[in-house]
Formats: structure tokens, sequence, C-alpha cells
């Protein structure tokens, strides 16, 4: 057999090919893995349809081959596996990516969520002490005493004014001094109550600013998430709307779109490199009896080399001939006889698939010269 000059292009088409749909089948376990809450029923759904990425990726080129080589109609069954293969392969790599993909942004919108509740608490704490510190302002400024004193020590005065007013209530009755003795201590109950009320909002601003310092020691090392996904659903939703502000309709449906683009890539890419690296040979062009290359674009040419000047019905004719031959002696000066009356079954099978091809290409190219014409 000729050799095929882009041998070297396609093995990297292989390759290439390989490398695809071990992706595809990688996907496809991450979607098998997390159907059911039954394990056993998981891990056979994991085990098993990868299987679809690598029939996918490989049927193709044997099943155009039989297309080719059969037809269409009786190529029905083969075709309609590849179909369920390809379809099974591409629909769980896109709920494979859809679900990673969603993944990202709903992780991301609650670290958002938890970020700003953080930032949140900062702020609020922030004012209720900036409150805080008002309301003591406010007060030292109405008592400019209240800043030298505590409550202790005006509480400390209240024993010798309590027994004044003890020494005074034995008597007959309370006199001026007693009423005085009262005023005084009802004035400095109301000191203490302005002091305590100083000291109880130092106190409040003091809790204040030691959790402040934790959640900002806290909020030092956050950072706010930002989820590459969303970011890139917003840009690509902007472009296809073309808004600067598309709407979550809009973001959905991008993000969806993106997700198959990426499954069919992956899905179809490995089938085309089969296809490449497999498959649509064009060999050198084979040298004609004279033992120059024919001419591959000549369909006359291509007829003749094959061994099939008068075109179709020669090739009709040595179908026949094969078939004749394998149930019934070899008859002289049939095209079997010159072909070799020792030919196998094999050898019969692919002399007629060399023969059709020469045919079909040679079709292909007649068809085209008339058109051009």
């Amino acid at each position: 057999m000729p050799k095929d000059k882009y041998e070297v292009t396609r093995k990297a088409f292989r390759w290439v090919a390989l490398v695809l749909a071990l992706v595809s089948a990688l996907m496809t376990f991450k979607f098998g893995i997390h159907q059911s809450s039954d394990p056993i029923i998981s891990w056979a759904l994991a085990i098993g349809l990868p299987g679809a990425a690598f029939a996918s990726a490989y049927a193709w080129p044997m099943i155009s081959e039989e297309v080719r080589r059969v037809g269409w109609r009786a190529s029905a069954i083969p075709l309609a596996i590849g179909v369920l293969v390809t379809g099974t392969d591409i629909t769980t790599n896109f709920g494979s990516i859809a679900w990673q993909r969603l993944t990202n942004v709903s992780d991301s919108n609650i670290k958002n969520i938890r970020y700003d509740d953080a930032r949140t608490s900062i702020k609020d704490n922030t004012a209720l002490r900036a409150e805080f510190k008002t309301s003591r302002a406010l007060l030292v400024e109405r008592n400019e005493w209240a800043g030298t004193v505590t409550a202790v020590s005006l509480r400390g005065q209240l024993p010798a004014i309590d027994e004044k007013i003890k020494q005074e209530a034995a008597n007959i009755r309370c006199g001026p001094l007693c009423l005085r003795y009262k005023q005084q201590r009802a004035a400095l109950m109301d000191k203490i109550g302005k002091v305590e009320k100083i000291e109880n909002l130092d106190k409040r601003i003091a809790a204040i600013d030691r959790v402040l310092a934790g959640m900002r020691s806290k909020s030092a090392t956050l950072e706010k998430p930002v989820s590459a996904i969303d970011s890139q659903n917003v840009s690509l939703a902007s472009m296809v709307s073309l808004s600067r502000e598309p709407t979550e309709n809009a973001k959905h449906w991008t993000d969806k779109g993106v997700a198959w683009l990426i499954a069919a890539f992956f899905t179809f890419g490995a089938m085309g490199c089969n296809y490449f690296g497999f498959g649509s040979r064009s060999p050198d062009p084979e040298p004609n009896r004279e033992g120059t290359p024919a001419d591959s674009t000549n369909w006359q040419n291509i007829l003749a080399n094959a061994g099939l000047a008068d075109g179709a019905p020669a090739l009709a004719q040595q179908m026949q001939d094969v078939k004749q031959a394998r149930s019934a002696p070899v008859q002289p000066g049939t095209t079997v006889q010159v072909i070799g009356n020792r030919m196998d079954d094999e050898a019969m099978r692919k002399m007629i698939s060399r023969v059709k091809g020469a045919v079909n290409r040679a079709v292909d190219i007649y068809d085209g010269q008339k058109v051009a014409a």
C-alpha cells in the first residue's frame, strides 16, 4: 500500500484526540458520580458513562468507512449507535460543565455574603461607637466636674450625709438643717448617676474597641471574592446583548451557551481529530500501468488505474464475477481469472473496496469538472 505522506500529522491528531477523549471521559465521570445518593448506582454510572466518550471519539471513523462501503441505509444500526453515544457524551459533558460553573458562582455568592456581613458589622459597630462617644462628650461638656471624679468616690460621701439626716430626724421634727442635708444627698445622687452614665459609656466604648480590633484583624485576611465565571458571563452577555448592564436572563443563557460550546468542543473535537488521524486518507498517487504516477485529478486516469476504463459497468461485472467465483468454478476469460483464481475472500473484499473507492473518487472529480464546465 502506498505510504501516507501525512502520517506524522495524523499521529499528532490521534494523540490530541486521545487527550480530548480522556478529558471528556473525566467530565462524564463527574457527571455520573453525582446522579444518585446511592453510592452503588453513582459508581456504576460514573464507570459506565465514560465509555460513551471513547465510543463517540473512536467509532465515527469506522462508521464513516462503513457508510462509504455499503451506503447509508445498510449502515442504519451503526449510525444509530454513533448518534446515541455522541448524544450521551455531549449531554454529560454539558451537565458536568454547567454544574461546575454554577457551583463556582454559588460559592462566590456565599463568600460575598459573608464578606459583606463582616464589613456591615464593622460599619455598624463603628457607628455605635461614634454615638457613644458623642453622648459621653455631651455629658462631660454639661458637667465639667464629672471628668475629675468617680462614682465610687462620690458614693463614699453618702454615709456621712445619711448619718446627719438620721441624727436630725431623731429630734422631734426635721428642721431646716435636716432638709438641707436631704437636698445635699439628692444632689450627690444626681452627680453619682451622671458619673456612672459616663463610666458605663466608657465601658461600652472599650468593649466595642475590642470587638472592632478583632473584626479588623480578621477582615485584613479576607479578600472580596470575585467569581471568574460570573465575570465571564457578564462580559459575554454584554457583548451578545450589546448592553453595558446585561439582564439576568441574558447572563443565564450566555452561561448555558458557553457550557454547550465547551461540551461540543471536547466531543466533536475528539471525533474530528480521530477522523483526520485514522480516516480520510489521501495516499500518494499509485503508478499507472506504464509505471508513471497517475494523475489523481483526472477521473479517467483513476478508473484506468483501477482497471475500470469502462467505468461503472466494468465494476458491476467484476463484482458479479467475484460472487460467482465463491460458488462456482472459475471460468476461463473472466475477470476473476485475470485477478487470480487463488484469491481468498479477504483479498476479494479489499479489492472490491479499493475499486469502489476509485470509482467514488472518479465520480466526485467528474461531477466537479461538469459543474466547472
